[in-house]
């Protein structure tokens, strides 16, 4: 009878194991699909405050013109270059031209400014030069320009 026993209890253990086994593999997997969607922020310009009180050009001179830029958008900006234009003698000019003062394009302006950031004043300016044959009605005179900074988003 002892082997009986030991058969049936063999059997019945590797029954129980097939058994178990299905079980295991028999069971199912299942998925999901959803949708959804993503907008596309809208860069905002960058700021830019430019000195306005830089005095001392003179024919052949040049000064220095600081400005702060400052990041408004919700991700960093790399700064690349910086242009003047529209270049005018303020008030009433005289003989005076806006054509006595130029400037040249800054490159390489590389700074890196954080979102919502701003680039430290004095950091970057803007050299405007005189021509040596300015007028005697430049003297005294201001002149005004726009400051063009670009940048592009970066990681």
């Amino acid at each position: 009878m002892k082997k009986f026993t030991r058969r049936s209890t063999i059997a019945c253990v590797a029954t129980v194991a097939l058994v178990g086994t299905g079980i295991a593999f028999a069971s199912w997997t299942s998925t999901g699909l959803g949708s959804g969607s993503a907008s596309a922020g809208t860069a905002k310009n960058l700021t830019v405050s430019v000195n306005t009180n830089v005095t001392g050009l003179f024919p052949t001179g040049t000064v220095d013109v600081p400005f702060t830029v400052t990041n408004t958008n919700g991700y960093p900006i790399t700064l690349s270059t910086a242009t003047v234009s529209n270049i005018a003698v303020a008030g009433t000019a005289g003989t005076c031209a806006a054509s006595a003062v130029t400037a040249s394009p800054v490159t390489g302006v590389t700074e890196r400014l954080a979102a919502s950031a701003v680039s430290a004043t004095g950091a970057h300016f803007v050299t405007l030069k005189m021509d040596a044959n300015a007028d005697n009605a430049c003297q005294g005179k201001s002149f005004t320009f726009d400051l063009t900074v670009t940048g592009a988003s970066s990681n």
